[in-house]
């Protein structure tokens, strides 16, 4: 990456999954990475999930995007 050719990571941490998108200077995505988050339902009007879970699928969801 140069100066004249800058990128932009977009994160998206979704009910089921963190995603990092990498998008070139025209808006084209030029690389992705995304990872499963899992959750649990102790009751049926409540879904949690684990903080440090979503922490660690979007560190991986960088790491695969920028590979």
């Amino acid at each position: 990456m140069s100066v004249d050719n800058p990128l932009v990571m977009a994160l998206d941490q979704g009910g089921h999954a963190s995603r990092a998108l990498v998008f070139d200077r025209a808006g084209r995505c030029v690389a992705r990475g995304s990872c499963d988050v899992g959750e649990t339902r102790p009751s049926d009007d409540r879904v949690e999930q684990d903080p440090e879970e979503l922490v660690r699928s979007l560190r991986r969801s960088i790491k695969d995007a920028m590979k």
